[in-house]
Parts: structure tokens; C-alpha cells; sequence
């Protein structure tokens, strides 16, 4: 009986132990989960931590309880494909990787970097260290809050990384160019995503949000913003997108280096109507996106409205016919595409209005032809000079 009773006492021992361990492990990892990094203050001292030939350069908060890491130097002597960040550096928490761009030195105000140091010139010209040829996997600690702007851009060879349970920011540009990689969970507690935060990953075709997240859903290979109603970017891999209930916009900046060729559109949208290969708004009747899969964009007949949210996806777009139903062009809408180059066919006999000048911006063609109804001429000349431009070239067809 007596030994029933120990066996029964150290069992419950064991158990208490192993739940005393759960417990300090949980509050560990919820005690980080409410750190507010754009709240926290950084000490100007940068540090060095080394771990297996690899150099992490560091700052701590001010409170000593938190450690951003600001850039990572691999050793060639470092021999596996694999990188993989510390949780904690001297005791303190590591919440926040990528470049500090607010300590970037004297002239470099145009230059950015990754966490490896590779420099960003140009938006897409990368400066590369042999690390992006080394690494094909990076693993993050789940105590990582935030990734910053270009973290990770141009790791090239980077297949496979985590997302941390943490993670509540993913910065602009911080996976840009990874052209390796082909799928990403976004976790509950990511609630900002940067603009082009995943640009040109050419085979990322499978991004999965998780069911829990308040702010974020996958839908049909665009990922939305469900409190703003906005689709915030389109997956980048994917050839096909389809346009469902739940969001309202589209973030600019959505479809920037996708590889969309073919949009579909749910017969009982509320917000969109679809012609063709073109998408526009019911109330505004607003082109909100078209897919130009050869050299000329032909707005279909019935669109009123071309806008600074409009887009045009298409490579080498060479020729933009507007519809004779065209009756206004608000704000910046020549940014809709690349299309310094492009001549332009107006099929309306009086010129569409121009709406919300943009003063950034020219609200009308700059030196480029512009073929019009051969009546109209005057009338086309007329409506450039009081926009500002002198050099088109007007043509009648």
C-alpha cells in the first residue's frame, strides 16, 4: 500500500512540475505579446553577440529587455544552408530584425539594406554579399514582433522561413526579390503589412492567413485587409485572381510586379463588374484594374472613369484606346501603368474632364501622341494647353 501511495505521490510530483514548466513557457511567450515596438526606445550602442561563425549586430531597448537586430554578418566558414536567429542575446528578448534606417550614416539618404548588409540602390539593384547564395532557409524565434523594411530582400536562394507567432509587422519591401521562396503563413497577430513587402517573389503562389487573424484573409490569391475592406496586395506567383465579396479597393501598389494574367469576377460581387479582362466600379463606373496581355489596353466601352487607384497590369504597354464613354480623369491616373512611352486614342468627340488635379503630376499626356476623332482636334488642343502641355502630338483617326 505504501507503494501505491510514493508511486501515486511522485506521479503527481511529475505532474506539477511539467504543468510549473507549460506555465513559464506560456507567460513567456505571452508576456511578449504585448510589446509595442513602435513605442519602444533603442540605445545608440550597437553590439556584436557570435554563434556558430555568425555575427549578430545589435541594439537593446532601454530598458535592457528587448534586443533588435540590426544586421547579420556569415562567416565563410559558415557551412549550413540554414539560419537561424537566437531567441534571447545575454537575456534579453529578441524582437525586432532588419536594417536601422534610422542610423544609415552621411550620404546615404537614398540607400537601403538588408539585415546582411547587401545595399538597395534604385529601388531594385542590389549590392550582393555571398550570403545570398548561402542561405535557403532562415528561422525566426516566435518572440519576433517585427520584420523590417528590405529585411530580407534579395535572398534569392531563401526557400523556406517562419512566421513568427509573435509577429505583428512585416515592412515594406522585407521579402522583396526573394525569388526562391513559394509559400508564407501569415500569423494571428500580423496586423501591418509594408507596401511590396513580398514585390517580385516570383513563385510565392501559396500564402495561407491564419483563421484567427482580426485584421488579414486570403481571398482568391489576393490578401485583404477586412477592417479597412481593402485588397492589400495580390499574391505575386499566382497567374489567375478572382474577385469575391469583402473588400471594397485596392491598395496601390497591389498588383506591382505580379504575374496576373487573368482576373475572374463572382457573378454577385456588389462592388465590381467585370468586360473582359477589365474590372470597374458599379457606382463610379471607375476602372479599378485591367489585365493587358499583349501591347495595347482597350478600356472597354461603359467605363466613365479613369483614377489615381486605377491600374493597368501589362508588360510593355505600348498603345491605351479610351473608351467614348470616358468622361472624367481624376487625380494621378496616368500612374496606372508604365506608359512614359505610350500613344493614346481618344474615341470621344469632346475631351473628359479633368477632376482633382494632381500638382505633383501631369493630368494629361507630356510629349507623347495622342490620336483623337478627327473633328475634335481643336477642341483636343485646346483642352492640353489649359492642362499645361504644349509638346503633345494630336492625330486624327
Amino acid at each position: 500500500m505504501k507503494v501505491k501511495q510514493s508511486a501515486f505521490i511522485m506521479l503527481l510530483f511529475s505532474i506539477l512540475i511539467f504543468a510549473c514548466a507549460c506555465s513559464k513557457k506560456q507567460t513567456r511567450i505571452q508576456s511578449n505579446a504585448n510589446v509595442n515596438i513602435e513605442k519602444l526606445t533603442w540605445n545608440d550602442n550597437v553590439e556584436k553577440y557570435e554563434m556558430d561563425t555568425i555575427k549578430y549586430l545589435y541594439k537593446k531597448s532601454s530598458d535592457g529587455k528587448y534586443v533588435w537586430i540590426t544586421k547579420v554578418e556569415v562567416s565563410d566558414k559558415y557551412t549550413s544552408n540554414q539560419l537561424k536567429f537566437p531567441e534571447k542575446i545575454n537575456e534579453s528578448i529578441l524582437v525586432c530584425v532588419g536594417f536601422d534606417s534610422d542610423n544609415r550614416g552621411e550620404n546615404t539618404s537614398d540607400v537601403a539594406y538588408n539585415v546582411f548588409g547587401d545595399s538597395i540602390m534604385d529601388g531594385d539593384d542590389f549590392q550582393y554579399s555571398k550570403t545570398v547564395n548561402k542561405i535557403h532557409s532562415v528561422v525566426l524565434p516566435d518572440s519576433v514582433c517585427s520584420i523590417e523594411d528590405n529585411a530580407f530582400a534579395g535572398l534569392y536562394s531563401l526557400r523556406k522561413i517562419n512566421c513568427p507567432r509573435e509577429l505583428k509587422k512585416i515592412g515594406a519591401g522585407a521579402f522583396e526579390l526573394c525569388s526562391g521562396l513559394t509559400k508564407f503563413n501569415i500569423e494571428k497577430n500580423v496586423s501591418e503589412i509594408g507596401l511590396g513587402a513580398f514585390g517580385n517573389c516570383e513563385k510565392l503562389s501559396k500564402i495561407h492567413v491564419s483563421a484567427d487573424n482580426d485584421k488579414y484573409c486570403e481571398q482568391g490569391g489576393l490578401v485583404i485587409d477586412k477592417k479597412q475592406k481593402q485588397a492589400v496586395f495580390a499574391i505575386p506567383g499566382r497567374e489567375r485572381i478572382m474577385i469575391l465579396n469583402g473588400f471594397e479597393s485596392f491598395r496601390k501598389g497591389c498588383f506591382a510586379t505580379c504575374r496576373v494574367k487573368e482576373i475572374d469576377l463572382k457573378s454577385d460581387n456588389v462592388v465590381f463588374s467585370k468586360k473582359g479582362n477589365y474590372i470597374y466600379r458599379k457606382d463610379k463606373k471607375a476602372l479599378a484594374v485591367g489585365v493587358v496581355n499583349g501591347n495595347t489596353a482597350v478600356i472597354p466601352e461603359g467605363i466613365e472613369e479613369l483614377n489615381q487607384d486605377s491600374v493597368l497590369i501589362g508588360q510593355n504597354i505600348s498603345k491605351v484606346t479610351m473608351p467614348s464613354s470616358l468622361k472624367c480623369l481624376r487625380g494621378a491616373w496616368l500612374d496606372m501603368g508604365n506608359m512614359d512611352d505610350c500613344v493614346f486614342e481618344f474615341k470621344s468627340t469632346n475631351p473628359p474632364k479633368i477632376a482633382a488635379p494632381s500638382k505633383d503630376t501631369s493630368m494629361v499626356p507630356v510629349g507623347q501622341k495622342i490620336y483623337v476623332p478627327r473633328k475634335s482636334i481643336k477642341l483636343y488642343k485646346k483642352w492640353l494647353k489649359q492642362n499645361g502641355e504644349k509638346s503633345g502630338v494630336i492625330n486624327y483617326k
